[in-house]
């Protein structure tokens, strides 16, 4: 008997949003004048290992938090091992920050970074949705029981 593995399917929409958001801000402090020194600026380079950090930014750190939970859902591997991991307690908890942060925060958002926050963390939700369903059903049969045959659905 061959059942087909639920897939996730996640809009990547806001990813384009965010990289939309980001090129708006390079250009707004590419007409302000530099205060910072950074090694570009200097014509210093960056030494090895060193991060590119991006503007810090409303859209960088939502981004950031969902690379979080992507990462704690298992969507997406480990880029120095390769290796993918699933943590659904973290990704609940990232999640449940998000939603501290769109409470705290409403009212003080432009459009564009409310639908943002919002589509991001909807989209997420439903990501962690089907994954808490796949492990239950794992977790359904190894315990013996075939969650396609259970009474009400």
């Amino acid at each position: 008997m061959s059942e087909e593995e639920p897939q996730i399917i996640i809009d990547e929409g806001w990813k384009a949003q965010v990289q939309r958001e980001k090129e708006v801000s390079l250009e707004t402090t590419a007409e302000a004048p530099e205060t910072v020194s950074s090694p570009e600026a200097s014509g210093d380079e960056q030494p090895d290992g060193a991060l590119d950090m991006e503007e810090a930014s409303f859209a960088a750190l939502v981004g950031s938090m969902a690379t979080q939970i992507m990462f704690a859902l298992g969507l997406v591997a480990d880029p120095n091992s390769g290796q993918v991991m699933v943590n659904l307690d973290a990704a609940r908890y990232t999640l449940d920050i998000l939603t501290v942060l769109e409470e705290k925060t409403k009212g003080n958002l432009s459009d564009e970074e409310l639908e943002m926050l919002t589509q991001t963390s909807s989209e997420l939700e439903q990501a962690f949705a089907v994954r808490l369903q796949q492990f239950q059903e794992q977790a359904m049969q190894q315990a013996g029981v075939d969650p396609g045959n259970i009474q009400g659905e």
